[in-house]
Parts: C-alpha cells; structure tokens; sequence
C-alpha cells in the first residue's frame, strides 16, 4: 500500500472515531446535563476537533502535534466547513433534493479535507 493511501485510510477511520466521539459527547451534554441542542453540538465539536487533530497528526500523517500545525488544522475546517455551507446554499438555491447535498458533502468535504491536512497542515 502506498504512503497517501495508507494515510487516506487511517485518515477515514480518524474521522470515523471523531464523529463518534462527537455523537458520544452530544448526548451526553443533551440526555446527562440538559444543555441546549446547540450548546451540545458546539461542546461536542470541540472535543471532537481535538480528537481529530491528534488522530491524524501522530497516526495519520505520522507527525509532531504542533501549534504550527494545530493552526493550519483550525484553518483547513474553517474552509471544509465554509465549503458545507456553500453546497447546501446551492443546492437549496438550485432546489435539488437536500439528500443532494447531504451526499456532495459526504463526498467532496472529506476528500478537500485529506489533501488540505496531506499537503499544507502535516505536510513535512
């Protein structure tokens, strides 16, 4: 197997484990403590984004957790996440079905996401 598939592997299962972790964290902030959907969703978030960092920087990419990456990390999901709004704009501006949408994003944003983090936030 080969460096980039290698890492685009591991980089799927990271992503796997953060979405769990993030399903795992919401719930229990909603179900356990009562906070708001929102606030659950936002906490869950950055409990998974950590997951998600480190996951890809020692196992993924094999590289140092570093503030210079983390930086690039916060950088590269602000774009990934400015691309999910504008898919789901344009598809409701093009009044295609939202599950459209749903599966653009399922499959660009991950793909975007391994060649940001590949090529500019572990790139050594």
């Amino acid at each position: 197997m080969k460096l980039w598939q290698r890492q685009f592997v591991r980089y799927g299962l990271v992503g796997i484990v953060s979405t769990g972790v993030h399903v795992a964290v919401a719930f229990l902030l909603l179900n356990l403590f009562g906070v708001s959907l929102l606030a659950s969703n936002l906490g869950a978030f950055s409990v998974a984004i950590f997951v998600s960092y480190f996951g890809n920087a020692l196992w993924s990419f094999e590289t140092k957790g570093e503030l210079v990456s983390l930086g690039k990390f916060a950088v590269a999901s602000s774009v990934t996440l400015t691309l999910i709004v504008l898919i789901s704009n344009a598809v409701n501006l093009l009044r295609l079905p939202p599950y459209t949408g749903i599966l653009m994003v399922a499959v660009i944003i991950p793909l975007v996401g391994f060649v940001l983090q590949k090529l500019w936030v572990f790139n050594r």
